[in-house]
């Protein structure tokens, strides 16, 4: 994730020397830099909100695991322990 994270920082940069160069000079073929530009930021955002639900889940998934465990080793478990007597 920190990589996608990475790209997508460059790409924020890229997209403002673009602009920047845009603004000074516009044309259609740095307009359809851009475009793509864009298209591609927005691809790799994407694909940071998958691996998100996705580390969601796997969270999910755990914390329903430990809480299974929990069910079983109260059933095992008896829930009052006495100490002994001396």
């Amino acid at each position: 994730m920190q990589a996608l994270l990475t790209n997508i920082e460059l790409d924020i940069q890229e997209l403002k020397y673009l602009m920047d160069a845009f603004s000074r000079e516009p044309n259609a073929a740095l307009r359809e830099v851009l475009k793509r530009s864009i298209l591609q930021m927005r691809a790799r955002l994407d694909q940071l909100l998958l691996e998100l639900d996705a580390e969601q889940k796997s969270f999910e998934e755990k914390v329903e695991s430990v809480r299974l465990e929990e069910q079983i080793l109260e059933k095992q478990v008896p829930m009052s322990v006495t100490p002994k007597q001396m």
